[in-house]
């Protein structure tokens, strides 16, 4: 191993390209407008929904469970 062959110096690494920033948000997640509304609410239980939506931080799921509760307390009045 007395004539071993020099190692070749390793390929400089490509320079790296700066990712381009964030876009900011234009407003706080907690001041975005709830508007979207489920098909499955009905036309008259809409506004119930997005007070419950709004109340609740935006959890959906919570949302139309409370709604379905508020149904089903209706039907059996």
């Amino acid at each position: 191993m007395a004539n071993s062959p020099a190692k070749k110096p390793a390929p400089a690494a490509a320079p790296a390209q700066a990712a381009a920033p964030a876009a900011p948000r234009a407003t706080p997640a907690a001041k975005v407008q709830l508007t979207s509304v489920p098909v499955s609410v009905a036309a008259d239980d809409r506004a119930t929904y997005l007070q419950i939506l709004k109340s609740n931080g935006g959890n959906a799921a919570a949302a139309l469970a409370a709604i379905e509760a508020i149904e089903a307390k209706e039907a059996n009045s």
